[in-house]
């Protein structure tokens, strides 16, 4: 470890890795001369500390994940939990320089690690989480409803976001949500989930050919009702009519898996829609690589509208034509952008129409070639780390 490197301190309050956003901040942070530490957890046997990366290292605090899942709920209502991470921090052979917090749950822990330190505290709020806990469904159950109650976890958030030094969103819309709550946005920064083009390891491919096994719309990610996969199995029917040779592959996991499968037994479209579950990512790449249409079709919720997926730019940059809901960040980007089109979230008849549109379009190439060159351009992660480079040239010159 340097003597002379200012040294930020990361709280995450997961594995490490994989996280796509952290691994970015993180070697960003490197390469701009600066030691970065990251203070995670580990369920598994994995080293209690590590470089990970040059200038980049993990310390891990292990904790059975029984105990995990039960404590982190507490988190607002008992402060044991908090204080065992102060103490897991304050335990290693690192004094930060400043105290980056990844999501809210850690923010008081980071807060008051910071002030003990007197170093800045940096909130980087990967979604809006408050909203996320009204769509999760152990939020619901007694248990949750006790822990985790929405204006409880409003109030914390607007407390934190208060006390934090610079405070760091995802898209605009989510700075958006500050302003109408009348905070202050001098200290807010936008950085987004962008594609990574230095550490992506997929180049497009041929889109010509990916139509030889049929008309093939995919999509990647986490299920669960928010997703908005309901109303694209449903709209399924519809789309078999004017394209016969349509394919709905659906690539991962989640709470409503079996739904959607006994869905598509309902509508007759079984033959049509393959679930393939988790993949690696080669294969999850491949998968993109072969499709003709990508989609992302969330529900328009208040957490949907307030964040954006990752994937949205990995189908760009690999010239694959997008199809997405009328969620605001995602129509702002794919019409931006030109790179596709967008139906009215949770509405399975205008997916269908719109997904038709495209087949008949003519312009499937064309989108694609518009969605890589905004990602070329704009939406890569070497433009957003300049951002994150300056809040941290602000916060420890001089």
């Amino acid at each position: 470890m340097s003597g002379s490197s200012k040294k930020i301190g990361m709280l995450l309050e997961a594995e490490f890795p994989p996280d796509i956003r952290v691994e970015n901040e993180a070697l960003a942070l490197s390469m701009a001369q600066y030691e970065v530490h990251i203070f995670a957890l580990t369920f598994e046997k994995r080293p209690v500390s590590e470089e990970w990366k040059p200038g980049v290292w993990v310390h891990r605090k292990p904790v059975p994940k029984k105990l995990f899942n039960k404590a982190h709920i507490t988190i607002l209502k008992w402060p044991f939990y908090r204080r065992m991470w102060q103490r897991f921090v304050l335990s290693q052979a690192v004094t930060p320089d400043a105290i980056h917090v990844h999501d809210l749950p850690l923010a008081r822990a980071g807060y008051n690690l910071a002030n003990r330190l007197k170093v800045p505290f940096v909130l980087d709020l990967h979604e809006n989480y408050p909203a996320a806990l009204g769509i999760w469904a152990h939020s619901r159950t007694r248990i949750g409803r006790l822990f985790l109650d929405l204006k409880s976890w409003r109030a914390y958030e607007s407390e934190m976001v208060q006390k934090a030094g610079s405070v760091i969103v995802v898209v605009d819309e989510a700075l958006e949500r500050f302003k109408r709550e009348n905070l202050p946005l001098e200290k807010f920064r936008v950085i987004s989930n962008v594609l990574n083009l230095e550490t992506f390891p997929a180049e497009p491919g041929d889109t010509e050919e990916s139509s030889k096994n049929g008309f093939i719309i995919s999509y990647v990610g986490g299920f669960g009702v928010h997703r908005g996969l309901e109303t694209v199995v449903q709209a399924m029917p519809q789309i078999l009519q004017k394209i016969p040779t349509a394919k709905l592959v659906l690539t991962g996991d989640g709470r409503n898996f079996s739904d959607l499968k006994n869905l598509s037994v309902e509508l007759g479209v079984e033959n049509s829609v393959t679930f393939t579950g988790w993949l690696r990512f080669k294969e999850s790449t491949q998968m993109i690589q072969n499709s003709d249409v990508c989609i992302i079709p969330h529900l328009s919720t208040e957490h949907t509208n307030t964040t954006v997926p990752h994937k949205l730019f990995q189908y760009m940059y690999l010239k694959k034509p997008v199809l997405v809901s009328s969620s605001p960040p995602l129509k702002r980007i794919v019409q931006e952008a030109n790179s596709g089109l967008v139906f009215d979230a949770g509405n399975s008849a205008d997916f269908a129409d719109k997904l038709v549109q495209m087949f008949e379009s003519g312009n499937l190439q064309k989108w694609g070639e518009n969605g890589h060159k905004a990602v070329l351009e704009k939406y890569n992660w070497k433009k957003e780390s300049e951002k994150l480079i300056r809040i941290y040239r602000a916060l420890l010159t001089g």
